[in-house]
């Protein structure tokens, strides 16, 4: 079982969502919820209402990377990885594109990013979105952190990206992408 909010309980089996089993409106903030199980490819997200009924579906194409999001419009906005054994670099929650897909699962905007991080993504308010994606840490900044796992200094995660060397310690950082793909 999951529980998706304080006042809404679900009943997950092997063959996907059974029911609500628990529905406490005083206790719940009420509206749909959005989630996509993490199976390889093909996913789907599910949209629900309280009552566990199925509202809507999207079939997803490739592997969702941990979550989509529902824009005020009704679209998705989601991180895919469309070939998992073709990815570009052996990091943990990479992914390769993010999608924007309408009600009827049309592919309305798209950005690919090798090294994207799939954890979180933010349609802002100008219509640009931010990202998070993976960048090697300058060499300067890198010999100064200390700690991790012995001989492994100046590398993390063992990083190897497609077509290059190993590359040097991996952090995160943030881009703002217009409409444009800019």
């Amino acid at each position: 079982w999951g529980i998706c909010s304080e006042g809404l309980e679900m009943v997950f089996a092997r063959r996907g969502l059974h029911s609500v089993t628990v529905y406490k409106p005083e206790k719940a903030y009420n509206g749909f919820t959005l989630f996509t199980p993490m199976a390889p490819v093909p996913s789907t997200a599910w949209l629900i209402d309280m009552q566990g009924h199925f509202v809507h579906r999207w079939q997803l194409p490739g592997w969702v990377r941990l979550h989509a999001e529902l824009l005020p419009a009704g679209n998705i906005l989601l991180s895919l990885l469309r070939k998992p054994e073709e990815r570009q670099a052996e990091l943990p929650f990479i992914s390769d594109e993010m999608d924007e897909m309408d009600w009827d699962g049309n592919v309305v905007w798209q950005y690919n990013e090798p090294l994207m991080d799939c954890h979180d993504r933010e349609r802002m308010k100008n219509g640009n979105t931010l990202i998070a994606k993976w960048v090697e840490v300058p060499k300067d900044i890198a010999v100064k952190v200390k700690g991790g796992v012995s001989g492994s200094e100046g590398s993390m995660f063992g990083v190897t990206v497609t077509g290059e060397q190993e590359t040097g310690m991996m952090g995160h950082a943030l881009q703002e992408v217009t409409p444009e793909g800019k």
